[in-house]
């Protein structure tokens, strides 16, 4: 049997929270999906790995390395490694965070 997953069911609104899933979490990456209520995000930081964000549903504002730009649903984007990026929520978003360990920086 196949499971399917769909990244909209997988974690729910809290108001005025964050709430969070933990999909995958292996050596070589991991796989979170986030649902922001409005005004929420995540602040500025950096990973050792490449992180690729996807966009579920809603608005985000993304900022890497100082320069912003507005994500709407479905967008995908790729952070390199030890780049500071942060998000912040326009409305309620949910997004699907993959970092992968095994393509960072040598």
């Amino acid at each position: 049997m196949i499971e399917v997953l769909n990244l909209n069911e997988v974690v729910e609104y809290k108001q005025d929270s964050i709430s969070s899933k933990t999909l995958v979490e292996k050596e070589g990456g991991s796989l979170t999906v986030y649902a922001f209520d409005k005004a929420q995000g995540l602040g500025k930081h950096t990973s050792p790995s490449i992180t690729t964000i996807q966009l579920v549903e809603g608005k985000v504002e993304i900022t890497i390395d100082g320069k912003t730009e507005l994500l709407r649903e479905y967008d995908l984007v790729t952070v390199p490694a030890d780049t500071p990026f942060s998000l912040h929520s326009i409305q309620k978003v949910k997004v699907a965070v993959f970092r992968v360990s095994h393509l960072s920086k040598k």
